[in-house]
Order: C-alpha cells, then sequence, then structure tokens
C-alpha cells in the first residue's frame, strides 16, 4: 500500500515479522543437536510468549477448535514421552511435537493482533510482496544453479550448508533425474510447492491491476513448475480450473473474445512449457507423469510401504489405537498430513486432530463472506491445501504448519469482522401504511 497508514492499518510489528520472515526466509539459522534454530522459529516463541503476557489471552472465550486443541496437545505430549522412553531420539519427536502442539497456536493469536479489515489487506499486500521475492529467486536458481545463488545462515540453514556446500540440496530429496527441484528459500521443493499453493490465492487478491495479474500468475505457475512435485501439480491444476470457471462465469463478452482470450492461455502455457523444458526437462516429464495412471497409482513410491504398513497394523490393535511406539517415523508418510498423523498417534490421536481441523477451519471458512474478493481467496486456498495434505502436506518441517494455522486464523478474522459489521447496520424497517395491500 502506498501513502500514510491509517492507524486501522497498523499491525503489531513482532506479529508481522514472524509471519514476513516464516514465509520469507523459514530456514534462515542453523542447527544444535539436529534442532534447528531459525530465525523463524525464534520468533514465534517470543511472539507466542508475547501473547500469553500482553495479548488478553484470558478475555477469549473457550470454543471447541482450543478444547480439542487443549486435549490434542495433551495426547501427543503423553504419546511422545512414551516414545522417547522407549527409545526415540529426542531431536525426531520435537519434529512432531512442535508442527502438532506449538504451530497450531497461530489459530488463536491471529485474532489478538488483526482487529480491522484493513490490517488483514495489508498482511494480503506485504504477502503479494514476499512471494514476488520468493519467485524470483527461484528465477536465478534455474537460471545459474541453485549453489551460486544461496546464502549461508540466510537461504539456506548454515548448518545444512555446511554438511555439503556444493550440493547439500541434492540431501534434501530432491534430486530430478539428473537435475534438481527449484527450492526458493525453503531447502525442498516439495514444501515450497505446498507454500505457494497455499498463499498464491491470498497474495493475488490483492493485486488490482490485469498487468500485475498475469505476471504473478506466470512467475507462480513457473515456480510450482520447478518445485518438481507432482501433488503440488495437481493443486496448480485445482486453482486453474476454479479460476478459469469462475472467470467464465463472469464475464460478459462476446464468444469471440472468450476465444481470443483461450488463445492467449495457450500461448503462454506454450512458453511456460519451453522455459521448463529448456532450463529442467526433467520437470517436464514429472508434469507428463501426471497423465500416467500407473505412476500416479504408485504415489511416488508410497503406495507399497502404506500396504505394508497397514498389513503389520492390522495385527497390532495397541498400535492401531495409539500409534506405533518406536516406528521410524521418516517413512512412506512422512510426508502425507492424515496418514502420518494416523501413523504416530493411530486412532485416538488420528480423531483429536481431525476434531481439531474440522472445527478450526470450519470456524475460519464457514463465516466467511461469499462476495468479497479476499474471503473467497481465504476459501480456495485452505481447501486447496488440504485437498493435496493427502498426498503432499509436508506438515512437518517448518514452516509449513505455522503458515497454515496463521492463514486460517486470519481467515478467521476476516470472517468474524464482517459479521460484526452486519451486526451493527441499523435493521430497516418497512412503513407498513405504505405498502400497498
Amino acid at each position: 500500500m502506498t501513502g500514510k497508514l491509517q492507524t486501522g492499518e497498523r499491525i503489531d510489528a513482532l506479529f508481522l515479522w514472524t509471519f514476513v520472515i516464516n514465509v520469507l526466509i523459514p530456514k534462515a539459522g542453523f542447527k544444535l543437536g539436529g534442532i534447528p534454530i531459525t530465525f523463524g522459529n525464534v520468533m514465534i516463541f517470543c511472539l507466542i510468549l508475547y501473547s500469553l503476557i500482553v495479548g488478553h489471552v484470558r478475555d477469549r472465550k473457550i470454543g471447541s477448535p482450543f478444547v480439542l486443541y487443549f486435549f490434542g496437545v495433551c495426547f501427543w505430549c503423553l504419546r511422545f514421552a512414551v516414545s522417547f522412553e522407549s527409545g526415540s531420539p529426542l531431536s525426531e519427536l520435537i519434529g512432531y511435537l512442535v508442527p502438532l502442539c506449538v504451530y497450531p497456536a497461530a489459530f488463536f493469536i491471529a485474532p489478538l493482533f488483526l482487529r480491522t479489515k484493513p490490517q488483514i489487506e495489508r498482511i494480503s499486500r506485504i504477502l503479494y510482496w514476499c512471494l514476488l521475492v520468493l519467485f524470483c529467486y527461484t528465477m536465478l536458481q534455474a537460471l545459474f544453479g541453485i549453489g551460486s545463488v544461496d546464502i549461508p545462515g540466510i537461504t539456506v540453514n548454515y548448518s545444512d550448508y555446511q554438511s555439503n556446500p556444493s550440493g547439500w540440496w541434492l540431501d534434501k530429496n530432491n534430486a530430478v533425474g539428473d537435475a534438481s527441484k527449484m527450492i526458493s528459500t525453503y531447502q525442498n521443493g516439495n514444501l515450497f510447492g505446498v507454500t505457494i499453493i497455499l498463499l498464491f490465492p491470498i497474495a493475488l487478491s490483492s493485486e488490482k491491476k490485469m498487468l500485475g495479474k498475469m505476471f504473478f500468475w506466470v512467475l507462480f505457475v513457473l515456480s510450482v513448475l520447478l518445485s518438481g512435485s507432482r501433488t503440488v501439480y495437481l493443486g496448480l491444476i485445482l486453482l486453474v480450473v476454479y479460476y478459469a470457471v469462475r472467470g467464465i462465469a463472469q464475464m460478459r463478452v462476446r464468444i469471440g473474445t472468450i476465444v481470443a482470450i483461450g488463445v492467449a492461455g495457450i500461448a503462454v502455457a506454450a512458453g511456460v512449457v519451453f522455459v521448463v523444458t529448456r532450463f529442467a526437462p526433467d520437470m517436464f516429464d514429472r508434469v507428463m507423469s501426471l497423465f500416467d495412471l500407473e505412476t500416479m497409482l504408485q504415489g511416488a513410491g508410497r503406495t507399497d510401504g502404506a500396504i505394508r504398513y497397514f498389513q503389520w497394523l492390522a495385527r497390532q490393535p495397541v498400535a492401531f489405537l495409539f500409534g506405533a511406539v518406536g516406528m521410524d517415523y521418516s517413512g512412506f508418510a512422512y510426508e502425507m498430513t492424515y496418514v502420518c498423523v494416523f501413523l504416530l498417534g493411530g486412532l485416538v490421536g488420528f480423531m483429536l486432530f481431525m476434531g481439531f481441523l474440522l472445527s478450526a477451519v470450519g470456524r475460519a471458512v464457514g463465516r466467511l463472506p461469499k462476495r468479497n474478493a479476499l474471503a473467497r481467496a481465504f476459501f480456495i486456498a485452505i481447501v486447496v491445501y488440504w485437498v493435496i495434505a493427502f498426498v503432499e502436506g509436508g506438515y512437518w518441517l517448518p514452516p509449513v504448519a505455522w503458515n497454515v494455522w496463521a492463514i486460517v486464523g486470519i481467515a478467521r478474522c476476516y470472517g468474524k469482522l464482517f459479521i460484526k459489521e452486519d451486526a451493527k447496520k441499523p435493521i430497516v424497517q418497512k412503513d407498513r401504511s405504505t405498502q400497498i395491500i
């Protein structure tokens, strides 16, 4: 936004910078005993502590999302305490405990700091510029190579960089043939892909100029394709179909104009394909594999592991109820949010997680106004993310889980503000004396 900020647009600096850093440079920092100490996580810790001290938490009503979240935290802490006693390494357990118990706090923190619609609109605009930086950085990686443009400690975790300065990105499951997935500042292509799928619709809604929208779309599509995640490609298809159908439904133009737009769209798509095949031909092969049924049924190599696990689970009633203590959790389900939650916590943990998820998301999207561009953006972003989370949630690695719950919390704020405005509107009663009988 340009010009002098209005009072209602100002956002608490700690909340704003926590949001920005976890979007822009989420891996900045180092590791201590295998545990990532990132700028983003430090900011999250400070924000949670600050919210508890001065955030008027006691004034908030306790609803069903918080109750389910509280019982979930109790369960997961007990569950992982048992795993630790059984010999599971602390660093691995923290990697699951934090996204399940700490990051969802963003859902409850957002309402403490976002009290007006201009604040949320400003957040969406800031998000636009953050994604623009990420997209441009991705293009630099594709043109010059990841190792040529990385900044240790900022765009890549310093400890990861030290372990293999000339190829640290290939140690993050990014290899595709002889090439690498483009990762921007996220160190992993899948992680980068699911994040921008979540954030793109919200950022796009803040851009009013058609040329700016088109430029943003092109960079987004290129970045998604270069991320190399086939599940994220599915998310891209869902977004394209949604915007195409909505755009056609709203058009009041002649058939010739529609044909011209279609031809222009095909030309842009051809240009994107040319760029991707020119700089990352292996990525284009991954795109085309979306149309190979056999490849899709393999679930990127996860299907066989899932079958073996559920065969084993049928003979283990305790693991079915409370999760498999002492198992290697980094196997087939690591990125499949729902399956991995079930693997970690069994039926009990899964029901607590899904109860909180459905309650929180229901509170957020159920209150969003239907005839508002930013509200529609929140809706489509949240829905598409949780759809692709069946296969590619990337939920366990920072900052995805924090960003997801922050967006759900911000959407909840936006819907509540509209409800408050509607409640304040005076009720206009008709004068019955003037009605014609």
